[in-house]
């Protein structure tokens, strides 16, 4: 028998809040030798890629416990390793030659496919980095030459994950006079920014003039010279925090005895120029002035460095946090990787003391499961409800058999109370889906069920909830239900029975507040006309997203408003039947930048 299902969807905000680091744990990973270590974190785990000095490029990766899960040789010639990747692929670029080459994996580090190479000078490099964007669904890639003798230049392409194929070159340091390689490159919306050094050395010494350059909605701006009154540069990385650009760098400092200060500066992500350098660490030990950054969800920036104490780490949330000891063993800090997932961080590093690398987590709460949904499914004649959302994407989670995700639920009656919440189910860190086969409507005319759900980390950090979903039950026939299917004295009354159909709704777009992209949800009684559209707080057309004749059932229009201002906004829904209006809502959003 087929019951009347009305679907409704209520969105709430969720956020992660910290936890501490766990405990230090020495893999298996031996190399008594390496020359630079980059890493990359996703579900599947820590990616490692390292470079030994035979000119071996070689792939590890870890589970979020710190197990050796896989290891490939990449190379057996190359040089300055990058890594980035997806939420389930893994790509690596190298110099080689004459070229920058790449492979790429699809299955957590098991098989690995080549690129197509990007053919450059033979000149030396003395840079690589690499990162993916989600939005342009491409990673950015940068490397800098030694093509202006004595300096370098500093090349961008960007790969499109799809096609797989290069695309959008460009000299960074084209313009005018400009030189500088040893690059960095970060990204924000419709936004790419490339930090470079414009030292003659491999890699930088002494102090240099440093620069960044925005390619802003395709289009290249003009450098931005970082360098202040005094400010000279041995080393720089370029990293988002939130709403602002972070330029964080090495201050050569020409005392006795010869040091570096730990500064950084910052901008908006659409400004023009840079403020002053403020001092996080002063003298820092010389000898090892590379450090290595990585930004969270939260807004956070990530920072860990040498100094005579051994490997030190820092972030900033508003302001610097302060040294926190990693590693006291004195040279621990070369080489290292830091990389990071929602709000997890994860350090990767060596002492000169054993030949095996070291690992340790910065253990946050999991993020709130995304994209949870509530659909009708049919089994035979009955329908139940079926939830589904997206995978977190932290390795934590990622890795749990079971338990990885709590699913709960309360019910009602049309006009009775809520019960309590409880857990019905939970489901392992792989798993996307959930048939709730309680809820059918049995013995009630009509009722509701609502779910929410957890994410549960591998040390059992639960995330704060998930959007709400709701899905409503109903029967028309009295009596004609038991247990979810026909009493005997009905089987021969099966037409008396409506199939699925829908109410009039329109929920609260998710995420609220948004930047830029947040989805609008609204379901359809009958078929209809529908307009979407936004206005500003004073009634001015801003948007029109919908305007067509549209079925009945759940639609979904996913609303960019990259080309908005900072405010509340009103979006309505208007449906129309032969010129009639049959239903129109609106509710406020809040774009945030």
């Amino acid at each position: 028998m087929k019951k009347l299902i009305l679907i409704l969807i209520i969105l709430s905000s969720a956020f992660a809040f910290g936890q501490s680091w766990n405990s230090t744990v020495t893999t298996t990973i031996e190399e008594g030798s390496i020359d630079k270590l980059d890493s990359f974190a996703n579900r599947d785990g820590i990616h490692i890629v390292i470079k030994i000095p035979n000119d071996d490029i070689v792939y590890y990766r870890l589970d979020s416990e710190g197990n050796e899960e896989e290891s490939a040789t990449i190379t057996t010639s190359g040089d300055f390793p990058a890594i980035a990747g997806t939420e389930d692929k893994v790509y690596i670029f190298y110099r080689d030659g004459s070229n920058v080459k790449g492979k790429y994996s699809t299955n957590a580090g098991s098989n690995w496919t080549a690129l197509t190479n990007i053919s450059t000078t033979s000149n030396n490099c003395n840079g690589i980095d690499a990162v993916y964007d989600k939005d342009l669904v491409g990673i950015h890639l940068v490397w800098g030459l030694k093509d202006s003798s004595p300096y370098y230049e500093t090349y961008y392409r960007m790969l499109n994950v799809q096609t797989l194929n290069y695309q959008d070159s460009k000299t960074v340091t084209d313009y005018t006079s400009e030189v500088g390689g040893n690059p960095s490159v970060a990204f924000s919306e419709d936004m790419v920014h490339v930090s470079y050094n414009k030292g003659y050395w491999n890699p930088p010494q002494g102090g240099f003039a440093f620069s960044t350059r925005d390619r802003d909605d395709g289009t290249w701006e003009a450098p931005q010279d970082a360098t202040g009154s005094s400010d000279l540069s041995m080393y720089e990385r370029v990293v988002v925090g939130g709403s602002t650009l972070f330029l964080i760098y090495a201050e050569w400092n020409d005392g006795v005895p010869i040091s570096v200060d730990m500064e950084y500066k910052t901008r908006s992500l659409s400004g023009t120029s840079w403020g002053s350098g403020t001092i996080i660490e002063a003298e820092v030990t010389e000898d090892n002035f590379v450090f290595n950054t990585s930004g969270t969800y939260n807004g956070n920036i990530h920072l860990i460095y040498e100094q005579d104490d051994g490997l030190l780490y820092e972030n900033y949330d508003n302001s610097w946090s302060g040294q926190t000891t990693i590693d006291s063993d004195v040279e621990a800090a070369t080489p290292r990787g830091i990389s990071s997932v929602s709000n997890d961080v994860y350090l990767i590093w060596k002492t000169d003391a054993s030949d095996y690398l070291r690992y340790k987590q910065y253990d946050a709460d999991p993020l709130a499961p995304q994209g949870l949904a509530v659909n009708p499914y049919q089994q035979g004649s009955n329908f139940y409800a079926k939830l589904t959302w997206r995978l977190n994407n932290e390795p934590d989670v990622f890795i749990k058999a079971t338990n990885a995700y709590s699913i709960e639920r309360r019910i009602k009656l049309l006009d009775g109370p809520w019960s309590s919440w409880s857990v019905v189910a939970t489901r392992g860190g792989s798993v996307t889906e959930f048939i709730d086969s309680e809820v059918q409507g049995a013995g009630a005319e009509r009722y509701y069920a609502e779910y929410r759900m957890r994410a549960v980390d591998y040390n059992n950090h639960y995330s704060t909830y998930s959007s709400t979903v709701m899905i409503g039950f109903s029967k028309y026939a009295p009596n004609s239900l038991v247990g979810g299917g026909l009493n005997s004295a009905n089987k021969t009354n099966t037409s008396s029975f409506s199939d699925l159909s829908y109410n009039y709704n329109l929920s609260q777009n998710y995420p609220n507040p948004f930047n830029p992209s947040t989805q609008i949800k609204y379901s359809l009684a009958t078929d209809a006309v529908v307009t979407v559209k936004v206005y500003d707080m004073i009634g001015t057309e801003v948007a029109k997203l919908v305007n067509e004749t549209q079925t009945a059932g759940n639609h979904t229009y996913s609303f960019n408003a990259k080309d908005l201002s900072s405010g509340v906004y009103i979006y309505r829904i208007t449906a129309t039947n032969n010129g009639r209006i049959i239903f129109t809502d609106s509710k406020q959003m809040i774009l945030l930048r």
